[in-house]
């Protein structure tokens, strides 16, 4: 159909607002290409919504027109141009400058003051590793809790704890219980009447937190590649959130952990996560997609935080635009950076770990000084 319209820059595709229509004009978009445009009307507009409905509203010609120059200002294309001059992102790297200078959060706050700072918010690809038992799940649940409690779509793809279970650790970080008072206590917890801040603390996160544990039985192709299968697993869900939820802030995937990502279509461990890796850089350009990615670390890899102590992670030298080491000196916790793509080093970052009650503060040398002093 794209022949049809050779010569022509520009086309707006206008239909009426059901589900029929809106599906037909993304099918015209497609069959046509990245110069065809969709317009959407408001999401409260009627399902018979139509451009006769938005005639008779302006009551004149000339509105009519104002209206239509006004949706086709805002209407999206469907598909990707091809080939795009790199002049389209001269505002958005001058935007990044600008942001980097003043130390502005680009992409997601972390919820954490120091780490913002630091490293100008979470954005790209992120890889979190420290010894078992080291706190890696706590920080970067932590962060979900923080990230969800912004309003920032927050995806955890859990493989080590279970939903439940990760249910069970939020509930003990929103009432500061442990597990057993909140099983000794749980119909005063539970109950919506008492707690108020923390209920609704709590549902404020969790309606912005996802839960998922996929695998390669959810993408129907035996032929495909690791990466292939991979990147419709994440794109499923991204474009769920982007085009049924109507979400346009940025969004996190949260990955716990790496090396207990399904094995896709290959006998090769390291290739199924060289293809994960692929996917994560697809769906981080594609969609504007943060990734925070728990990892191993190999055996006799824990003294010297270096790119190469995670273990069987593949090409993610490569990948990774921001890795981190968690130094687990309980209660103390040393965030380390192992290198940073777009930035410099830095300082360790220090928390104060409560494992009973899955939280992670962040802390100044001196407050932490103070702190277990008092506490010995």
């Amino acid at each position: 159909m794209s022949k049809l319209f050779k010569g022509i820059s520009e086309i707006i595709v206008c239909y009426d607002n059901d589900d029929a229509g809106q599906n037909g004009a993304k099918e015209i978009c497609r069959s046509v290409g990245a110069k065809a445009k969709k317009i959407n009307w408001e999401p409260d507009r009627a399902k018979s919504y139509d451009l006769n409905d938005l005639f008779l509203e302006c009551g004149s010609k000339n509105e009519f027109l104002k209206e239509i120059e006004r949706y086709a200002r805002t209407a999206k294309a469907e598909v990707e141009a091809i080939l795009k001059p790199s002049a389209s992102l001269l505002d958005l790297f001058k935007d990044r400058v600008a942001l980097e200078s003043k130390n502005e959060i680009i992409g997601i706050s972390s919820g954490y003051s120091r780490f913002d700072r630091q490293f100008s918010g979470m954005s790209g690809i992120i890889l979190v590793g420290g010894i078992p038992k080291g706190g890696k799940t706590t920080f970067v649940g932590n962060i979900a809790i923080r990230t969800a409690e912004q309003g920032y779509a927050t995806i955890y793809m859990d493989y080590e704890n279970g939903p439940l279970n990760l249910l069970g650790k939020i509930h003990t970080n929103i009432f500061h219980r442990t597990i057993g008072e909140i099983r000794k206590d749980y119909k005063d917890i539970f109950d919506p009447s008492k707690h108020k801040p923390e209920h609704a603390r709590l549902l404020k996160i969790l309606n912005n937190l996802y839960f998922i544990r996929p695998s390669a039985r959810d993408v129907n192709d035996a032929f495909a590649s690791a990466q292939e299968i991979s990147t419709q697993i994440l794109e499923r869900y991204t474009a769920y959130l982007r085009d049924d939820l109507a979400y346009t802030k940025p969004i996190l995937f949260i990955i716990d952990s790496l090396q207990k990502l399904p094995v896709l279509n290959t006998n090769d461990k390291r290739s199924s996560i060289d293809g994960w890796l692929r996917s994560f850089e697809y769906i981080r350009d594609q969609y504007n997609v943060t990734f925070l990615i728990v990892s191993e670390l190999a055996r006799g890899k824990y003294n010297k935080p270096a790119l190469e102590m995670f273990k069987e992670s593949g090409d993610i030298e490569y990948t990774a635009d921001l890795a981190l080491f968690l130094e687990n000196q309980d209660p103390v916790i040393n965030l380390q950076t192992v290198a940073n793509r777009n930035g410099e080093i830095g300082e360790p970052i220090v928390y104060m770990a409560d494992f009973k009650h899955w939280k992670l503060n962040e802390m100044d040398d001196y407050s932490i000084r103070k702190k277990l002093k008092n506490e010995k």
